[in-house]
């Protein structure tokens, strides 16, 4: 997964970050753009990542911080949600129905 930089743009002498394709505004101040910027990217937020990006976060933190026979067993689900939706869904657009299918495809019942 790619963090995305931020930038000085002489035009506007202003700080930038690109993130999902639109250009935000961190202000002129490089102090206070770069607390803005981290602030952006620590908070997880959601325009950043996508469903599987945060499962593959997720699965690592798992297996840094938890016994094995307390990750092993959920590995199969973790892959099986990420497969069953598309690639570069955004965690902000995911959908009750995305995993009401999941359940559904799998025979599931909640």
């Amino acid at each position: 997964m790619r963090i995305p930089k931020m930038w000085f743009r002489k035009q506007t002498g202003a700080w930038y970050v690109k993130i999902d394709g639109k250009q935000i505004n961190l202000g002129k101040d490089k102090e206070k753009a770069h607390r803005r910027y981290r602030r952006l990217i620590d908070s997880g937020n959601p325009e950043l990542y996508t469903v599987r990006q945060i499962l593959d976060l997720h699965w690592k933190w798992l297996k840094k911080n938890r016994r094995r026979t307390t990750y092993q067993p959920r590995e199969g689900m973790f892959r099986s949600f990420g497969e069953s939706v598309p690639k570069n869904l955004k965690a902000a657009s995911l959908k009750p129905y995305h995993v009401q299918k999941w359940i559904g495809d799998k025979g599931w019942s909640l």
